[in-house]
């Protein structure tokens, strides 16, 4: 019962939230973006020695300036145990001044995680929803920050988000992001091209 009320609460927020600020739009400057990007990833947690390392990539397929369609796998593993997330979804931005946008995204989330020792084991699937803003800084550098709400299964988690990016060149830039959750943090680093 707790879990369906919070669930359509958080469902009715990020509708009004779509309908407020889709008059907005004719004032962004910044462009939902097709990218694809890859790097390492760390998850470290909170009550245990064990940190996963592995990789992760993400891409997005921009349908309009303010629409967007993503992706996700992160496979990180280390001493017998191994987590794998993939995720897909469609987002939505829309502008709160002429360099940063606010943005709404629903993920299908999949999460699977095997251990040599059979008590860690877990294969779920769920959803995430993650509220942020973008702000365009200077030419090169961007930053951003958000909230994620993830329901896998029995499990709900808070994930607070911050991310910052470095353009190179037009089609390339270097990415940093961190999320932080409770029992964990996860510190990713990669590169990015833009088509």
């Amino acid at each position: 019962m707790k879990k369906t009320l919070l669930t359509t609460v958080l469902k009715s927020s990020l509708t009004t939230l779509l309908l407020i600020l889709v008059p907005a739009a004719a004032m962004a400057d910044i462009r939902a973006e097709s990218f694809l990007q890859f790097g390492s990833s760390k998850m470290s947690f909170e009550d245990s020695d064990i940190d996963l390392e592995g990789y992760q990539v993400k891409g997005n397929i921009a349908l309009s300036d303010n629409s967007y369609i993503s992706y996700r796998r992160s496979s990180t593993d280390t001493r017998g145990v191994d987590l794998e997330i993939k995720e897909y979804g469609v987002g939505y931005q829309s502008a709160l001044t002429a360099t940063a946008v606010v943005y709404i995204q629903l993920d299908k989330s999949y999460y699977d995680l095997d251990s040599d020792y059979r008590v860690f084991d877990y294969n779920d699937a769920g959803y995430r929803a993650s509220i942020g803003v973008r702000k365009v800084l200077t030419d090169a550098l961007e930053v951003s920050a958000g909230y994620q709400y993830l329901d896998i299964g029995e499990q709900i988690s808070d994930i607070f988000v911050l991310g910052a990016s470095y353009s190179l060149s037009d089609k390339l830039s270097l990415y940093a992001d961190y999320e932080r959750e409770k029992n964990y943090d996860q510190f990713s680093l990669g590169v990015r091209l833009h088509f």
